[in-house]
């Protein structure tokens, strides 16, 4: 989408508009005493910033659901540059649910020439949205008891069959990095090496084979991995729902404390399964490549608290800042030490940054063979 300037609006929310409002809503909270002590630790002040840039503003009346800022914005973009192409000269309303920081909303309409006002839910919506949320859980629950047995890692089986010796566990995409043509080349004992999933691209049976036949293991943080295949499961002490954040019930919360504790008790939670998760595999090195994803800064923040290092590698080209991308590990792995730069707008906490090039490099090599078959035919 292009504006009348010939500016991709897309492109102008990622890299402009994100910072100046969260720079408003960070004034914000820290105004109205929203940031509570732990909420001044860098990880969940990262954590809470790459969740309010990327998922959800819940409405006042179903907590759980919405539309993210960035649809927001482009919603409210796409109806000023249509309603300019109209004859009308008062200001666009535009009719939303009200959400967090309406104040912040509002500004920004007036500054793109559309004006913004908001409408409730009857409230009744919430009761049935609360209910479907109990019958999922429920269900939820129902399933991992289904999986069988020996493959759940329980908090009992956990404190009784500890991994021996110092591990690293790699949260990776499988089919970018198989475990014998990336870590089987390396010096690395096999025996040291733990992969683990939780949000990326599920492996397959193929997959789960050549891990094992390089003498690594597989242990999967996500109840979708375990159904079809022969690998544990590992489930946190604390058997709620570690992915569902605070069920807030209380009216008189303002919807902005509402988010910041939803999504704060989401941090809590999942950081507590990776703290769990790191003393049974004895983890002390943890790995990803997962800059855009938020659930790797409670990672971070467990293998740090138990004394460990985190280390990320970049995957995607980027030359700009982007501040829901920030980065919270202690070693980064970039193509360019140009990005550098990018990194200290972004607002990221990094103690060392190593380029390394092109991280897929390896497969240059592995290639050259079936490219030459290729050209003979």
């Amino acid at each position: 989408m292009i504006d009348d300037k010939g500016y991709n609006i897309s492109f102008k929310i990622r890299y402009e508009d994100y910072k100046k409002i969260y720079s408003k809503i960070l004034y914000d909270l820290s105004s109205k005493n929203y940031l509570s002590s732990d909420v001044l630790d860098i990880y969940i002040h990262g954590y809470l910033k790459a969740c309010l840039l990327t998922y959800d503003w819940p409405n006042s009346n179903l907590p759980t659901e919405g539309k993210s800022l960035r649809k927001l914005l482009i919603f409210f973009n796409a109806s000023a540059m249509m309603y300019k192409q109209t004859t009308i000269k008062s200001n666009a309303l535009i009719l939303i649910e009200k959400r967090p920081w309406m104040n912040i909303l509002t500004d920004y309409g007036d500054q793109i020439g559309i004006q913004i006002s908001y409408i409730n839910h009857f409230r009744l919506l919430n009761i049935f949205k609360k209910n479907n949320d109990l019958i999922r859980n429920i269900l939820s629950k129902i399933k991992i008891y289904f999986i069988s047995s020996k493959k759940i890692i329980t908090h009992a089986k956990m404190l009784s069959n500890k991994f021996v010796g110092p591990k690293i566990v790699s949260d990776q995409v499988m089919q970018l990095f198989p475990a014998s043509s990336f870590w089987g080349i390396s010096n690395i004992s096999s025996d040291d090496i733990v992969f683990t999933s939780k949000n990326h691209a599920a492996i397959d049976q193929n997959e789960l084979n050549d891990i094992l036949n390089s003498g690594m293991r597989f242990i999967s943080l996500s109840k979708r991995l375990s159904d079809d295949l022969d690998v544990p499961f590992f489930q946190t002490s604390n058997f709620t729902s570690f992915e569902s954040g605070a069920k807030i019930v209380d009216f008189k919360t303002s919807d902005e404390e509402k988010i910041i504790y939803y999504y704060s008790r989401l941090y809590r939670n999942i950081k507590k399964l990776w703290i769990e998760f790191f003393e049974y595999t004895g983890a002390k090195i943890y790995v990803c490549h997962h800059k855009s994803i938020s659930s790797i800064i409670p990672a971070f923040s467990a293998i740090n608290e138990i004394g460990g290092i985190s280390a990320l590698w970049q995957m995607s080209y980027y030359e700009f800042p982007n501040p829901r991308e920030s980065i919270f590990s202690d070693i980064y792995f970039p193509f360019s030490p140009k990005v550098a730069e990018c990194e200290i707008q972004n607002g990221s906490v990094i103690k060392y940054l190593i380029s390394i090039g092109f991280v897929l490099d390896f497969r240059f090599e592995m290639l050259k063979a079936p490219a030459k078959a290729m050209r003979g035919n």
